[in-house]
């Protein structure tokens, strides 16, 4: 059994879920469980943007738990289905977010705790987690309505992150966000490359895309979900991501074999933060 703790967005969650997907299989296909109490118990406040569990959109193959305290969880009995089962666990919390390689080999009954956001967690079932992360269903008219345009021409996906990275303050200090410049530099280059048809703009702040990007070209994603939003980026030939895991699993899930995708050379504010395991190799970095 394969228990990961959530934490975090969309795009953390999904992390989560992959690095379990994967020690699942190497542990004989074992049952995975998404232990959500973080995300349940958690309060919003000016430093902390609460997250609700949002992988149920997906066609994920896991079920769901609620464990108050992994310490009284490790010594006790706890019932997941409808009898009561006490196992040996190893607990395993990352230690930063470079990739540690001994996690791949643990075999048995593990408790995960980290964000684990590296693809050479999981890059190995590419292909499963393809299928893992597709809507449940057809998706919403508007969407149908995007995607349709998307399928029909040379698109561009741009990600602009701000909402909680503006608002609250820790956010801000720790992650910032990616100036105008950032996008302008990697729209040339885009533009250059690839000739696309259409850029189409997914945002937590309209807003201010439709006063930084001006021209036709642009197309202003808006009445739909974050799933679906996750599904049109992917769909789109080519992707210009922010410093965001929902931006960056929009990029990961391109299935287009001649993509480009930019993503900002500073993730955080903090330029001394290691990232190298964070992008694939093969992205252009601005």
């Amino acid at each position: 059994m394969i228990i990961t703790k959530l934490a975090g967005g969309l795009g953390n969650q999904m992390f989560q879920y992959a690095i379990a997907r994967n020690l699942a299989r190497k542990n004989f296909h074992t049952k995975i469980f998404l232990d959500i109490s973080f995300l349940e118990n958690s309060v919003q406040s000016d430093i902390f943007t609460k997250r609700d569990y949002e992988l149920a959109e997906f066609n994920i193959k896991a079920y769901t738990t609620n464990i108050d305290s992994v310490e009284k969880f490790l010594e006790t009995k706890l019932t997941f289905t409808d009898k009561l089962l006490k196992r040996d666990y190893i607990y395993i919390r990352e230690k930063g977010l470079e990739f540690e390689d001994g996690v791949l080999r643990l075999r048995g009954n593990i408790f995960l705790e980290g964000h684990w956001a590296s693809e050479r967690y999981f890059s190995d079932i590419k292909n499963l987690l393809i299928k893992d992360f597709n809507l449940r269903t057809n998706g919403s008219e508007k969407y149908l309505e995007y995607l349709s345009r998307i399928n029909k021409s040379r698109t561009v996906a741009i990600h602009v992150r701000r909402g909680d990275y503006i608002t609250n303050k820790l956010a801000n200090k720790f992650h910032g966000t990616c100036d105008i410049a950032y996008y302008q530099r990697s729209i040339d280059l885009i533009r250059e490359r690839a000739k696309p048809d259409y850029l189409f703009v997914f945002s937590d702040d309209m807003g201010w895309c439709k006063k930084q990007f001006i021209g036709k070209e642009f197309v202003f994603v808006e009445g739909t979900n974050a799933h679906e939003d996750m599904m049109l980026m992917k769909n789109c030939a080519h992707n210009i991501i922010a410093n965001s895991t929902f931006s960056w699993w929009g990029a990961w899930l391109n299935e287009n074999t001649n993509k480009i995708v930019i993503a900002p050379k500073s993730w955080f504010k903090d330029a001394k933060v290691e990232i190298k395991d964070l992008l694939p190799e093969g992205w252009i970095k601005l």
